[in-house]
């Protein structure tokens, strides 16, 4: 198993772990990493916030804004991991602390990009789930941040969501 482990790193240095704009680990070695952190059964939260410009619907941000926004993430984040995918940041925060203390930890991280990256203006949705309540399924983890996320998309603010 640790030989396979051993490729499995290699695979993903060849690859790229990080994305160059943003400095950020790309998706494939965010799930990894979230993976090792569920089979160690990391009591968390994982995030999943999409960021879209408001001039219309589903319009990307610029490279800039996403470049901003990231940054301002990544110097308030206090530990975890962070990824991105497109224009959707992922991130995952050990944390024991309750639901609440986490949405207002995560909507403090959405006003300060917010406030990096609104030249033009942007539109930040955020969904999040407690990898506790899924069983520490990363998988089951992500997909219920992800129908959060689409609640906060419906709701139009620049807030985070729980799904359950």
């Amino acid at each position: 198993e640790e030989f396979t482990l051993k490729i499995e790193d290699d695979l993903f240095i060849a690859a790229g772990k990080f994305d160059e704009l943003t400095g950020l680990f790309k998706k494939p070695y965010f799930d990894y990493k979230l993976e090792k952190l569920m089979k160690k059964k990391t009591e968390g939260t994982l995030f999943c916030m999409s960021i879209d410009a408001y001039s219309f619907a589903a319009n990307p941000p610029t490279p800039l804004q996403l470049q901003m926004a990231a940054y301002a993430l990544k110097s308030n984040f206090r530990e975890g991991i962070l990824g991105i995918s497109g224009t959707m940041i992922l991130g995952f925060f050990p944390s024991s602390k309750q639901r609440r203390d986490n949405q207002k930890y995560i909507d403090g991280l959405i006003k300060t990009m917010h406030a990096a990256a609104d030249e033009p203006p942007v539109f930040i949705c955020a969904g999040a789930a407690e990898s506790k309540s899924c069983d520490f399924s990363a998988v089951d983890t992500y997909v219920y941040a992800n129908k959060a996320m689409g609640l906060s998309l419906e709701a139009g603010k620049n807030c985070v969501r729980y799904y359950k």
